[in-house]
């Protein structure tokens, strides 16, 4: 079997969860004895290209032929084909890569991290509240061509090059068939976590409850720090972003600002449990397996993807979205209850979100 992973890297300033998960993939696929090979480019480049290199880019990601023909030959020295997996195509790649593939005899997978597709599709069967969940963020000047590319894919039948997509949720799967993509298009395959093994071994039930992620209004930071206040419980928040100056003080909220992987996955371990108040639908939250990997339960919203991640009075509780009191009342129980759910946290991580899984059901769907 060869795979090429395609993927247009964030910027290197920016931590991506994607770019993890695209590392972490491509290197379980070699691990596994899958001969890979990487098609792939970076914003960091965008930002280094000169304003007319830049205009290219935002022009091309529509679509033309001059540009898929590009493609090609970047596919051809790769040999004979195989199988081209994607993830995220803009705005270097565009759709021009798949139809560039199957030119040359590929086939075809996407895995779909985010919501764009669907969000910029004229007529999407979704209603407005399901819309504005999408967390479709603006990209300034690009914004244009960004929604002009979406819609061309689906104005132009682009669907065709592609033979499989790979969603993070079941939640995920539903929506896209809402939103008009195929069912015999749709897999189901969630992210995965190597075993962090060097922080399982914590058996104390932690003092303190953890945030971790972006510190912006998608993440319902405000909302949650200012509920926070009323609690007792010490929570450490870990993350930067553009609302960091508008949390609240409080002698029990610790502002430990960005931390490296290893940094962070040790505050998890140590934690009593994590809590997330996303107000967005969140594709695939990494911290919430992170959390189970080290055997911690979670505290999650009644929205998107959470209820079918995290279960109920087993792995942590679920709260009524926008109801602070609800989630105060969830965190003192969780407080009183989480070291009798981590065993049941770590049992779930070991039967759903480990390597070993991953690669399996990854393997399956190219086979399929």
């Amino acid at each position: 079997m060869k795979v090429v992973i395609a993927h247009n890297f964030y910027r290197s300033l920016v931590p991506s969860g994607e770019n993890t998960v695209v590392n972490r993939e491509t290197e379980l696929l070699k691990g596994s004895g899958v001969e890979c090979f990487s098609l792939s480019t970076s914003n960091d480049k965008l930002d280094q290209a000169s304003f007319v290199g830049k205009l290219k880019v935002a022009f091309q990601m529509a679509g033309s032929r001059a540009h898929k023909n590009k493609l090609k030959i970047e596919l051809s020295q790769f040999g004979n084909p195989g199988i081209l997996h994607a993830h995220n195509l803009m705005p270097m790649f565009g759709y021009d890569l798949f139809e560039a593939a199957k030119e040359l005899g590929y086939q075809t997978v996407q895995t779909l991290h985010h919501y764009q597709l669907i969000a910029e599709k004229p007529q999407n069967n979704l209603d407005d509240n399901e819309v504005k969940r999408l967390n479709t963020q603006s990209r300034g000047l690009l914004d244009f061509f960004y929604k002009k590319a979406y819609r061309n894919f689906w104005q132009e039948n682009k669907i065709q090059f592609i033979d499989k997509f790979i969603c993070l949720t079941e939640f995920q799967k539903q929506l896209m068939l809402k939103a008009g993509l195929p069912s015999h298009k749709l897999f189901v395959k969630p992210n995965f976590l190597p075993d962090p093994q060097l922080f399982t071994d914590n058996h104390q039930p932690g003092d303190y409850a953890i945030f971790v992620g972006r510190l912006s209004e998608e993440k319902g930071i405000v909302a949650l720090t200012q509920a926070w206040q009323k609690l007792s419980i010490p929570l450490y928040v870990v993350g930067s972003g553009p609302l960091a100056s508008e949390l609240p003080k409080a002698s029990h909220i610790h502002y430990l600002g960005p931390k490296s992987h290893d940094e962070v996955m040790q505050l998890i371990a140590r934690a009593r449990f994590l809590v997330m108040n996303s107000t967005c639908y969140e594709t695939f939250g990494l911290s919430l397996i992170e959390a189970l990997a080290c055997g911690v339960p979670c505290l999650v919203p009644n929205r998107g993807a959470f209820p079918e991640l995290i279960q109920d009075a087993k792995l942590g509780y679920v709260f009524e979205p926008e109801n602070m009191q609800d989630m105060q009342e969830k965190a003192v129980k969780l407080w009183g209850q989480a070291v009798n759910m981590k065993a049941d946290c770590r049992v779930e991580y070991l039967d759903k979100y480990s390597a070993q899984i991953n690669l399996d059901r990854l393997l399956s769907i190219y086979q399929a």
